[in-house]
């Protein structure tokens, strides 16, 4: 910005100036989130991927700025899978017309909502008991397990049969 001023004595003579001044915007946005942990849930068993919708702004209580507010933006990822199960950061940041930023985190719950897929392999299956009227089969000999988010503990382990069990499916 240019300025002049003007200086006029008693006598009526007078001079003038100009000066350039530069004004700076040097204070970074204001910015407040809430407290509360945003919660997604891993739904689709195909392709096991939780996203924020909407825009970063609306993941934001307030958020202003002297001369104004250029940009608010996801600063960070805002796409999940199986891996980024349970907390997890978000960056948000706020930037006005003179490059301040302000950062904020938003936590991200990411839950695993998805059953495991559990396939009987072994059926009809004969056993046959021992000497001492008992057969154990191992689960893994009857079914298989599996899930898109980790991996998959069969219960129990084990079945026992004895003469009990005879002719019985």
């Amino acid at each position: 910005v240019t300025i002049t001023g003007y200086a006029r004595d008693i006598h009526g003579n007078d001079t003038n100036v100009t000066a350039a001044i530069t004004v700076l915007d040097t204070i970074s946005p204001t910015v407040v989130a809430p407290a509360d942990t945003i919660v997604l849930y891993l739904s689709n068993a195909a392709t096991p991927v939780a996203a924020l919708t909407g825009t970063a702004a609306s993941y934001l209580t307030s958020f202003s700025d002297i001369c104004g507010v250029e940009t608010v933006a996801f600063g960070s990822a805002i796409n999940f899978t199986c891996a980024d199960a349970g907390l997890n950061t978000v960056l948000i940041e706020v930037s006005d017309s003179s490059m301040n930023t302000s950062n904020v985190i938003r936590y991200v719950e990411v839950r695993d909502t998805i059953n495991p897929t559990l396939t009987i392999t072994g059926s009809p299956l004969s056993v046959v008991l021992g000497s001492n009227g008992t057969v154990t089969v191992p689960v893994a000999t009857l079914a298989s397990a599996t899930d898109q988010c980790g991996t998959v503990t069969l219960a129990p382990s084990t079945f026992t049969f004895d003469c009990s069990d005879l002719d019985t499916n």
